[in-house]
């Protein structure tokens, strides 16, 4: 390979690395807690950021996110929430009086 194949092989490697890191929020935006029913996952259980468009990303602290607990964003002003397809439970309450709610993507 030349030198320009190798640069452009390169350079969009770091474009799509930089596009996966900014397509999910920063995992110190949420505190976890073991899932008890899903071993080796977590369940988001508190959200500490203050975004209104929310992505959850798959992994946090490279383990599993399998659940979203009961009220953890109640009555926030989120517009828009990314749920990664490994969730498989959402707890109750968990958008209750989420108001500005529009969109919601599971998966």
């Amino acid at each position: 390979m030349n030198k320009r194949t190798v640069l452009m092989i390169i350079f969009m490697a770091v474009i799509a690395v930089i596009t996966n890191a900014q397509s999910y929020d920063s995992e110190s935006d949420f505190r976890i807690d073991w899932d008890k029913e899903v071993r080796g996952g977590v369940i988001i259980a508190e959200y500490l950021g203050s975004k209104e468009e929310i992505r959850i990303p798959p992994r946090i602290q490279n383990l599993p996110v399998t659940g979203i607990a009961a009220g953890i964003f109640k009555g926030k002003s989120i517009t828009s929430i990314t749920i990664p397809d490994n969730v498989t439970r959402i707890y109750e309450e968990a958008f209750s009086n989420c108001r500005s709610l529009t969109n919601v993507t599971i998966g």
